[in-house]
């Protein structure tokens, strides 16, 4: 039998937007959305919790919030950026909140992050996840498999957790709304955990990892990373602002020497893909159509007579197509769709990736 290929994933806000956006069209989890919520705050200038001229910035749809946040820290400006954080903290939470609930409730309606790990629980598909990267601070993928798919996971912090069988291994690379600031850490609900208490790698340019339990879960990264063979990166832009995600994947993907030991699939809109292929040219990066089962699911949903893909079907698999297709979604019917074209058995206990369309 061979070897299955092995597969970290990396979870950006994108796939938690892809996630709540997929189950209600109306909803949201941008950046875009981020501030909109945080505009609520607005009151607060009058109470000169920070002045009106950073207010206004923060409001500036061309400002970046974490590149603000990190310029006023450089200026002293400690108890505004302090209270920008804190913001930031409580309008993640207030737009995830319909969507997790309490820590021992169930979520009750499948998702994307369902569908994807029933997927992965099928014994005749030749990937094995071997561990699950995040940068998001909601634990909206956490309870998902838990409530779902009865799984537990394994955040390399809890004692507890790691010795459950059948755990994921989810390294929260800038920490977790729902991890408590203590020794040992513990794990309770987000929403009883308020922003200074959390223990997490607040928004900015520099994310200090140097600390414990960073240093152990980027050390635990880079372990997984030497062992894969394919990075798969779901809704994260691989920006400047995880600046210290591109040296880790670089080195681990050239410690064996000579070519790339893992290849990096961007599931996100094909100019995004494109973008990060050309700013990281030294890796080796997929964009959505380099992707032979996403390519095949084009060549079908468009009728396409060959498979080389027309710029017209580029464009309508691009960011600004964002409101009519969900490109996490697509994949995923990508995966589907070449599994039962070559006549592969797709049933599944819960039967979420089989009844999925």
């Amino acid at each position: 039998m061979p070897r299955k290929k092995k597969v970290v994933y990396l979870f950006g806000s994108g796939a938690t937007h892809a996630v709540i956006n997929s189950l209600d069209a109306s909803k949201r989890l941008l950046t875009s959305d981020i501030r909109e919520k945080i505009r609520e705050k607005e009151p607060a200038i009058k109470d000169k919790e920070i002045p009106v001229d950073i207010w206004n910035e923060l409001m500036d749809v061309e400002v970046d919030i974490e590149h603000l946040i990190s310029i006023l820290e450089t200026n002293y400006h400690y108890s505004s950026a302090t209270s920008i954080r804190r913001y930031y903290h409580d309008a993640i939470n207030s737009l995830t909140k319909e969507f997790i609930k309490g820590i021992d409730e169930p979520l009750h309606t499948p998702n994307l992050y369902s569908i994807l790990f029933d997927f992965h629980s099928l014994k005749t598909i030749n990937e094995k996840v071997i561990s699950v990267f995040t940068l998001n601070y909601e634990d909206l993928f956490e309870k998902t498999v838990s409530s779902h798919l009865k799984r537990n996971v394994n955040y390399y912090i809890d004692k507890k957790r790691e010795k459950k069988e059948n755990a994921i291994p989810v390294l929260k690379l800038h920490g977790s709304f729902n991890w408590k600031n203590t020794r040992p850490v513990t794990i309770g609900n987000s929403r009883n955990v308020k922003s200074e208490h959390a223990l997490w790698i607040p928004p900015g340019v520099d994310k200090k990892k140097e600390n414990y339990p960073f240093n152990i879960l980027w050390g635990k990264a880079f372990e997984f990373l030497m062992e894969c063979d394919t990075l798969r990166v779901i809704g994260c832009s691989l920006s400047r602002n995880d600046w210290g995600l591109i040296p880790m994947i670089y080195t681990a993907m050239r410690m064996s020497g000579g070519n790339p030991s893992f290849d990096i699939e961007i599931i996100d809109f094909y100019d995004k893909g494109l973008k990060i292929k050309e700013d990281y040219s030294y890796l080796s990066i997929k964009t959505i159509i380099d992707i032979t089962e996403f390519k095949g699911y084009l060549k079908d949903v468009y009728t396409l007579p060959s498979s080389d893909i027309p710029d017209y079907v580029k464009e309508n698999i691009s960011s600004d197509a964002s409101k009519k297709i969900n490109i996490f979604e697509w994949w995923l019917k990508a995966k589907r769709f070449d599994m039962t074209s070559s006549g592969e058995n797709i049933s599944t206990r819960k039967k979420y990736f089989e009844n999925f369309s």
